[in-house]
């Protein structure tokens, strides 16, 4: 749950999810999945599920990892 948010009966709810990391391990492809549900715009659960295919793979340039990083505000400096 986000926030302490909690799922209410009668509320209408949507749900989406998105592939986060796909990466060949020695076990195998390793996938990660992340699923949020939403109430109107604000997400209120969020669930990442990890799965594996159990193979060797060498395709990697196949492989990706999204990640979210901090906002960061440059300022020009004075001279410039």
């Amino acid at each position: 749950m986000i926030n302490g948010a909690a799922l209410k009966v009668g509320d209408v709810y949507k749900a989406g999810a998105h592939i986060i990391s796909v990466a060949n391990t020695n076990a195998g492809k390793a996938v990660k999945v992340k699923g949020i549900v939403s109430r109107g715009d604000e997400p209120v659960l969020e669930v990442v599920s990890s799965f594996l295919y159990g193979r060797t793979f060498n395709d990697f340039h196949n492989t990706f990892e999204l990640t979210r990083s901090p906002d960061y505000i440059i300022q020009s400096p004075a001279w410039a």
